[in-house]
């Protein structure tokens, strides 16, 4: 589902999805949209948050790893993998 940047805050209000990709030419629109992602996310109980920059030598198992690997006592996790390039290779293809 896509979804424009007015519509984003009726939606995350109602339950958030499993994957979001956050992409556009407006850097403001962008940071303002992973910023209200982030804000629902803590709302609705995650606690951790783990960033991943994935640059050239990034190992996308370190991808699968940060999402696989939960604490035992702790919330649910936000994992934000950040591609800068906007092209994730052909391993994260």
């Amino acid at each position: 589902m896509q979804l424009r940047p007015e519509q984003l805050g009726a939606h995350l209000q109602k339950s958030l999805a499993p994957l979001y990709v956050v992409h556009g030419n407006e850097p403001l629109l962008v940071i303002e949209a992973a910023d209200a992602i982030r804000a629902a996310a803590r709302a609705q109980g995650f606690a951790e948050r783990e960033v991943l920059v994935a640059g050239q030598g990034f190992k996308w198992d370190d991808l699968f790893l940060a999402a696989g690997n939960l604490s035992l006592f702790g919330g649910d996790k936000l994992v934000d993998l950040r591609i800068p390039s906007g092209k994730p290779g052909r391993d994260g293809g």
